[in-house]
Formats: structure tokens, C-alpha cells, sequence
């Protein structure tokens, strides 16, 4: 039948008038009613016998162990996820599983493991040694048919795995190599066992499904707050204490060097994660400020952020600032970034409380027009650097910060005596160009290079001139080969870092500017900052 020669002649009324008397010609005769039934009988019947049928192979493979073996009450569950499809196979007997068709009971006991191919290896725990702090857990081939209607598991293998210690064994009574136990227990969610053995409830919400018992193996060796932790820390931030590395057991509180009446504070205010992620410079004391003044000042700091988000000013980029302990910013990044800056360089230390320094970084950032907070600290770093440099009295309050800040940048040259460009040159005397493609790396011949860098460039590496004198670092310059003459990209040099590469306007290096950095640094054993090229 031609379908689309039929339907072309029919007209859109008469296509109308045949929907619409469609459903009138169905008719639900008792028969037909009474055969449905009898179907949804026989489907739910055979249901209740696939259940029980999974129940014994359990309670069966239950008894292969010894009776401290204690099974798990939870219904695996092997979910594919793949281009073509998207189903849901119970482990092991492979029938198909609607997991909507549940009843809520059933489901809080479903565990999923989820494959993204048709064929492989998965780890299912059966039972743990609770006493041991071991899981027993069965090792499956799975293959899911063309048609995605069933798959076939096949039992490889068995094994016993200390969580807390550094053992696994395999059925046949033999020590199996430590991937081997690894591979297990990566494979193996952890929130589950944890919560029946510490007698801890919903640490999955806190842990995440994707913390396995390979992470609980590992952080217990090197974490001694481990178990003080998993009792007593908030959920929001007990993931990022679990796998810190805490050489000593202790309340949660005196981890962040904390009274107890300070913690119970930032506990009522929801303020954990602030502290969590300012760490050791809420106690440190270049910031002067007592426990409860750094609650009062983190909830400050958290209205003035409503400000510059309204002017969609940017106030941390998340490379840009870490903490104490080194971790990058996630909840506290405004506050976190000025307490970054305010704690490692000492200029600012020598003008401005934090609390003074805080005010006007996020006041004149917005009045000033910077796209970011960090550009304003920048231009401020450098400027008092320069003024420190050659002992000016800086102005420490300027609402035309720019303009300051290039007015000290021009003056700075008239401070190089003969002796310091001695200096200078004496620095660079084996350093060489070098070239990689259409680039070169060179350096400058001499404090007037660096200053007309600055100038074309539109930055202040001028600044920089007398740490390269004092051999407190090094500048180079990126160029193309071809126009040696034509500033492009200035590089500092730093403790066997390449920390800084900056284009016209403090602009980010592109991907072939940062491909030559990179090889440049690889030729000289260099590490490259994590914010370079991002």
C-alpha cells in the first residue's frame, strides 16, 4: 500500500472525521476486560516467583561462607547507559528491571553499578566480616544480548578484602597481588559499609556514591581523625576532611585550631565551609582578628559580594587564589582571594589592616571601573612595590588608581643608578635567546628594555627591576623571531617556576604563546603556574 499516495488524497476533514472516530469504534467487552486481568495475574505471579527465586540464590550463596559473614540486604542492580540504549539487568540472575515499577521499600534497596559497555568485569559485594572490616565480594563477567533483553553472568572468582587493613585473599586460599585488591575495592562503593559499621546514617548524602572503599582504605592509613571526622563533621565539608591528610586524632574543632564555643558558632551560622577553606589564616595572626571577628567579617564580606555580583565583576577566578593547605577556592572565593593576597605579599601587610585592605580593594574595584577584583590588586601590588622600592610614601587611598599607579611606573627609571645597571647586566650574563618555530626567548640587554616593555605592553614590569637587580628574580621576553624589536609577551622566572606571562594589558597567553612556554620551561626544568594560559 502506498501510504503516502493515500494519505495526499484523502482530505484534511475527512483526516479529522476518521481521529476523531477512532475511539469510538473501541469498545471494552467484559471478555477482553477479563482476559487483561488474568494476564496482569500470571505477570505478577511470575514477578513474586522471580523475587523469591533472587532471594534464595542469596540466601544459597550465603551459606558458602562462614555464619560471621553477615549478607547484604541490598538488590544489585547493573545499570547500561550507551548510545543506543539505556536498561536496567538484576544481578546475577540478568531479567530485565524496571526500576519505576518498584515499591519505595524495594528501592531504597537497590545499588546500582553502572557500565557504559556491553561486555565486561564487575565487583559485587555479597556479605562483609564486620568484625575483620573486610567485604566478600564476587567478581562477574556480564554480557548484555543484541536485543538488550537479558544479560548472562558468569561468577569468576570470590574474594575476602580488608578495608581498614592490606589483605586479599581469593577462594583458592591464595594471596592475590595488590592491584588485584585495589581494583576490588575501587569498584565498591564505601558510604554503605561505613554507615553499618560506625552506626552512621545517610553518609552517602555527604560522601557521594562515588567515594569507594578504596578511598576508605587509603584515607583511614593517613588520616587519624579519620573516625572523629565521619562522627562529628558537618556533611557539607566531612568529604573534604575524610580526605585530608591529619597526622593527629582530634576534634573537629581543634583541627581548625578553634575553641569549642567558636565552632558551635560557625555551626549556627552555617559558616563551616568558609572555615574549612580559609584554614590555618583564620589563626594566623597577620590577620589580627580574633575567632568571633572572622565569623563577623566572613558574613560581611559575603553582603559585599552581592555588590560586586550586581555589577558582574569578577572577584576570584578559581585558579587564581588556594589557601593555606594549598587547595583551590569553592564557597569562600571572594574572601578567600583577599585573604590570599593580603597573607603572601607583605606590601600589603605594611599599609593596610585586612579589614581596611578588604574595604577598599571591593569598594574601588566597582568605583574605579575593573572588570575584577584581582586586576585591582594587581595594579595596587605593583604600585606599592615600586613605591617601597624607592622609598616613597605611597598614596594609599587613590581613586585613580591607574593613574597613580602609571605616574610611579613613568618615575621609576629615574631611580636605576650606574651601579644597579652593573647589577642588572651581571644577572643576565648567561642567559641566551632561544628559539623555538616562529618564537624566540630572550632576555633584556639591559633596565631600559624592561621599562619599554612595560610601555608597550601597558604593564608595570618596571617594578620588577630592582628584584632582578637583588637576584630575587628573572624577566624574559616572548617575541616573534621575525620581530625581535616588538614586545609580545613578558615572562618572570621565579624559584624554578615560570609564575607569570603576561601579553598587552596583562592579557592571558594563547595556545601556541603557551606551547613555547611550556617547551621552554621543559628544556630548562621549569614548572609552569597553574594560572598561565587559563
Amino acid at each position: 500500500m502506498n501510504y503516502v499516495a493515500q494519505f495526499y488524497k484523502s482530505s484534511a476533514e475527512t483526516r479529522n472525521k476518521n481521529a476523531s472516530d477512532f475511539f469510538k469504534n473501541i469498545e471494552m467487552t467484559d471478555e477482553i476486560s477479563e482476559k487483561i486481568d488474568k494476564l496482569k495475574s500470571v505477570i505478577k505471579k511470575a514477578q513474586k516467583e522471580i523475587n523469591e527465586s533472587e532471594e534464595n540464590i542469596k540466601n544459597l550463596s550465603g551459606m558458602l561462607y562462614t555464619k560471621e559473614c553477615e549478607p547484604i540486604d541490598k538488590k544489585y542492580v547493573l545499570h547500561y547507559s550507551g548510545r543506543n540504549n539505556d536498561c536496567n539487568f538484576s544481578i546475577p540472575t540478568g531479567i530485565p528491571v524496571n526500576l519505576d515499577d518498584l515499591d519505595e521499600e524495594e528501592q531504597i534497596k537497590v545499588i546500582t553499578i553502572n557500565v557504559e559497555n556491553k561486555t565486561g568485569e564487575i565487583y559485587v559485594p555479597v556479605g562483609y566480616l564486620y568484625e575483620n572490616a573486610a567485604v566478600i565480594a564476587r567478581e562477574y563477567k556480564y554480557s548484555i544480548n543484541g536485543t538488550y533483553s537479558k544479560t548472562n553472568f558468569t561468577t569468576l572468582n570470590t574474594y575476602i578484602v580488608g578495608i581498614f587493613d592490606s589483605y586479599c585473599y581469593s577462594a583458592n586460599y591464595s594471596a592475590t597481588e595488590r592491584y588485584a585488591r585495589d581494583a576490588i575495592l575501587r569498584k565498591i562503593a564505601g558510604a554503605p559499609f561505613l554507615e553499618k559499621f560506625y552506626g552512621i546514617d545517610n553518609l552517602k548524602n555527604s560522601l557521594g556514591q562515588d567515594y569507594t572503599l578504596y578511598q576508605v582504605h587509603s584515607n583511614y592509613q593517613f588520616n587519624k581523625s579519620f573516625e572523629i571526622i565521619l562522627k562529628t563533621a558537618p556533611d557539607s565539608i566531612k568529604r573534604r576532611m575524610i580526605v585530608t591528610h591529619y597526622k593527629d586524632a582530634m576534634p573537629v574543632y581543634k583541627i581548625f585550631g578553634l575553641k569549642k564555643e567558636t565552632w558551635d558558632k560557625v555551626i549556627e551560622k552555617h559558616l563551616e565551609e568558609y572555615v574549612y577553606e580559609l584554614d590555618s589564616w583564620i589563626t594566623d595572626p597577620k590577620f589580627n582578628k580574633t575567632e568571633m571577628e572572622w565569623i563577623e567579617f566572613i558574613e560581611y564580606i559575603n553582603s559585599k559580594q552581592e555588590d560586586l555580583d550586581f555589577y558582574e565583576i569578577e572577584y576570584a577566578p578559581r585558579w587564581s587564589a588556594r589557601n593555606a593547605r594549598g587547595d583551590y577556592f569553592q564557597k569562600c572565593r571572594l574572601i578567600g582571594s583577599l585573604a590570599f593576597n593580603y597573607s603572601r605579599y607583605e606590601c600589603f601587610r605594611e599599609f593596610y589592616s585586612f579589614g581596611k585592605f578588604s574595604d577598599y580593594v571591593i569598594e574601588e574595584t566597582i568605583n574605579q571601573g575593573y572588570t575584577s577584583t584581582e586586576n585591582f590588586i594587581g595594579d595596587l601590588r605593583d604600585y606599592l612595590t615600586m613605591c617601597l622600592s624607592q622609598n616613597i610614601k605611597p598614596t594609599l587611598y587613590s581613586s585613580y588608581l591607574k593613574q597613580t599607579h602609571d605616574i610611579a611606573s613613568r618615575n621609576y627609571k629615574l631611580f636605576v643608578s650606574e651601579q644597579d645597571e652593573k647589577k642588572f647586566e651581571e644577572h643576565y650574563k648567561d642567559v641566551r635567546a632561544v628559539y623555538y618555530g616562529d618564537y624566540v626567548i630572550m632576555p633584556p640587554k639591559n633596565t631600559k628594555d624592561v621599562r619599554q616593555e612595560g610601555n608597550s605592553l601597558n604593564h608595570c614590569v618596571a617594578s620588577y627591576i630592582k628584584r632582578i637587580i637583588d637576584n630575587e628574580t628573572t624577566i624574559l621576553f616572548l617575541r616573534k623571531k621575525d620581530k625581535k624589536d616588538e614586545s609580545l609577551v613578558t615572562l618572570e622566572v621565579k624559584n624554578g617556576s615560570i609564575v607569570q606571562a603576561r601579553g598587552a594589558c596583562n592579557r592571558k597567553v594563547n595556545k601556541e604563546e603557551l606551547s613555547v612556554i611550556k617547551r621552554y620551561a621543559e628544556n630548562r626544568e621549569l614548572k609552569v603556574s597553574a594560572g598561565i594560559g587559563h
